[in-house]
């Protein structure tokens, strides 16, 4: 008997990993399809931009990014870890990023209009996540608010600090970014 593999036994692990990589080539084709189902599901009102980093909405002419601050959009999701920011660290984030803002409070809840959409048209909105707002509180200028997106959508007040106060623990939260549409920054 040979110590030597049999040449069948020997191209089993090339089909598998050829098996693998189609099954993987037809779950990401099948992603971007459900994602541009769910364009097409919002009435035309979501109008995929900047090679699909980035939606329009077409009924109040914002751009938004696709994904939140950290993340990138690909194959239907959104890919790596989004980060937390100090009110301070996104409105630096923000500036750093040619013609984008923080967007106010207003502006965030028109994207819970469509909540079946956001799943596929900003994946991660439809998740338990909390955004920065640019709106300040009426009560106390030192705080903005800030809008949770999820099972429900609420509003409430964030605490604005800067990134060395212990408090900053408690007020950090994610970042969309939002432009007005034909303003693509520089």
């Amino acid at each position: 008997m040979s110590s030597f593999p049999r040449k069948d036994n020997a191209l089993k692990p090339a089909r598998a990993g050829a098996a693998a990589l189609r099954g993987f080539m037809a779950l990401a084709v099948l992603l971007v399809l459900m994602a541009e189902a769910a364009l097409a599901e919002s009435g035309d009102r979501f109008i995929s931009v900047d090679d699909g980093q980035a939606v329009l909405d077409s009924a109040t002419g914002l751009v938004w990014r696709r994904c939140n601050e950290g993340q990138t959009y690909s194959a239907g999701s959104c890919q790596g870890d989004p980060v937390a920011y100090s009110f301070d660290d996104a409105l630096d984030r923000a500036k750093s990023q040619g013609g984008w803002r923080i967007p106010n409070v207003k502006e965030l809840f028109s994207l819970a209009e469509f909540p079946r959409a956001n799943a596929f048209v900003l994946p991660s909105t439809s998740e338990q996540v909390t955004f920065w707002s640019i709106t300040p509180s009426t009560r106390n200028n030192q705080n903005v608010w800030v809008v949770r997106f999820g099972e429900t959508t609420s509003v409430f007040p964030g605490s604005r600090c800067a990134v060395d106060s212990s408090s900053c623990r408690r007020g950090t939260y994610s970042l969309r970014l939002v432009r007005i549409a034909g303003n693509p920054g520089e």
